[in-house]
This record gives C-alpha cells, structure tokens and sequence, in this order.
C-alpha cells in the first residue's frame, strides 16, 4: 500500500492555490513530487510478455536498479548463504522488492544483473518499476534534452537513499509515465505540507497588511477611538456642569480636564490643547479638520 496520490492540476484545486505554486515549492525542495508506477500486484513475469511477444519492445516501466550491494538494499536470496558474505548469488530467483513506498520486480529470465565497484554495487537491468518514485526537480526541468531520468526511492528512511532508477520512457503510445506535467504527482501527506505552507504565508501576510494600513494611514484608528471618547466627555461635561463649560473651545476642554479620571487612565488623557482642537474640529466638515482625522493622508515613503 501506497498513500493516494493526485496530479498537480486537482492538488492546486484542492489547496486553492496556481499549479506554478506547487511547482515553486518543489523546486525549492519543500515538497517531492513522485511518478506513479501503479500497485505490485500488477507486476509480474507476464509483464515482460504483454510488453511485446518477439522482446523487441521493452515494457513501459522498465529501468535500470543501482544501490550497494548489501542486504539493506536486496533481498537474502541475491546473496550467497554465508552470513557475512555480499557477494551475489550465481542466479538470484525472480522476485519483488521495496524500498518503502517504491518497488521493482527482479526476474531471473528477463533481467540483467551485474556487479561494479569491487562487488560493491549492484545494477539490475530490466526490472520492472511500480509504487512511487520521487522526481527530483533537476530531473523535470531537463525533460527537452534527455531521454533518461533518475529516480529516487519515496521514503523517509535514510538507510535507503543510494538507490536509485535509471527510468527511459518508450516511444510513441508507450511513452507511458514520461516525467512530464500530465504525468506528475504529489501525495497526501505533501499535500498537507502544502496547506500548512500555505495557510502560514497566509496568516502572515494579513497581519502585515494590516500593520502596513494602520502605519501607511498615522494611526488614523487610534485616533479616531481617543476623539470618540473626547467628544464623549464634551457631552458628559455639558450636561452635568453646563455652567463651567464657558463659550470658547478652551474652557470646555480646561472642563474637560478637570473631570478627565472619569475618562482616562492616569496619563493617557489628551492635553488641554489636542482636546480643544478636537472640539473645534467637530463643528465643521472633515476635509477642513485641522488635526489628524477625515482628511488624513497616506504617510509619504
């Protein structure tokens, strides 16, 4: 069992964001993007034989298996029977064989098998490939002047990460799994790395838009919160003390003042001057405000 996995066109959907989103992400390393090769089941000696009756005709995922030459990377039985010996065996049966989510079918009639480096590394030639292999991005974006592309395993174990594929697609109608856009595919738990990515830059963005419009504006709504609670006052003041509030701006304000710990905090009252420009202000239009409020512009950059 392998997790679901979805073209890019209906992951974009899905996370509500452009496939050169993805596709960004990928470059980047943030996420992998794997090819399907369909379930094991599928793959067996009869594959080579659906491929083409004369064995002119490679079958479709058909590649080149490269890893050490150890029992991390095959199964016992390519091995000779002593313990400690990695040395291949004369003629290893036919068998599956996975890497975590990424498998390739061995067979002892239809594949090759050699060894290179001292015995050090084993290349199988002909295996059939099937579960997810990881594209690198390196190896997509050179897709116009290639014809062959490495694969990696899907997985997250380490132990693992020197094997690889060497992958070439057929020809024409068997050009199947080539590593071309139609062809890529994201999986559920990279899909989640995506939403999260996504919702991060989100949240982000927003408090920074809404720090930039509170600086790019002086603090109109800050502003526009202390004169609510000075014309408050204004109000309060002229009804209980309408004979202490005088006819100038100034003494309502100095009226004002003087009741202001009904109001404010210690500290945060507005001085006797702001108050009076304030009061002043609202008896006229907003464009003709002399003081931050209705006619506030944007702050110069």
């Amino acid at each position: 069992m392998h997790e679901n996995t979805y073209p890019i066109e209906i992951a974009a959907e899905l996370l509500g964001c452009q496939q050169k989103k993805i596709i960004t992400e990928w470059a980047k390393g943030t996420i992998q993007i794997v090819l399907d090769f369909g379930p094991k089941d599928k793959i067996t000696q009869e594959s080579y034989h659906q491929a083409s009756r004369n064995k002119l005709i490679k079958p479709w995922n058909a590649a080149e298996i490269y890893a050490p030459a150890t029992q991390d990377y095959f199964p016992p039985e390519f091995f000779k029977d002593e313990p400690e010996d990695n040395h291949l065996s004369g003629w290893p049966p036919s068998c599956h064989h996975e890497y975590s989510q990424s498998g390739f079918y061995y067979d002892s009639y239809h594949s090759k098998i050699d060894c290179l480096d001292n015995d050090s590394l084993i290349i199988i030639g002909n295996a059939l490939l099937y579960g997810l292999w990881q594209l690198p991005y390196d190896e997509f974006s050179r897709r116009q002047v290639s014809d062959i592309f490495t694969l990696y395993p899907y997985s997250d174990n380490p132990a693992i990460n020197e094997a690889m594929a060497l992958f070439s697609p057929g020809e024409g109608t068997r050009r199947i799994n080539a590593p071309e856009k139609k062809n890529l595919r994201i999986t559920g738990s990279n899909i989640e790395v995506m939403r999260k990515l996504l919702s991060s830059r989100y949240n982000n963005k927003k408090s920074q838009s809404l720090t930039s419009v509170t600086k790019e504006h002086g603090g109109v709504e800050r502003f526009a919160l202390g004169r609510e609670r000075v014309l408050a006052a204004a109000l309060y003041v002229a009804h209980h003390y309408p004979k202490d509030i005088g006819k100038s701006f100034k003494s309502h304000a100095e009226t004002i003042e003087k009741h202001g710990y009904k109001f404010w905090k210690f500290g945060e009252a507005p001085s006797t001057h702001n108050i009076a420009k304030i009061l002043s202000d609202a008896t006229r239009p907003p464009e003709k405000w002399k003081i931050l409020g209705g006619n506030a512009k944007p702050k110069k950059r």
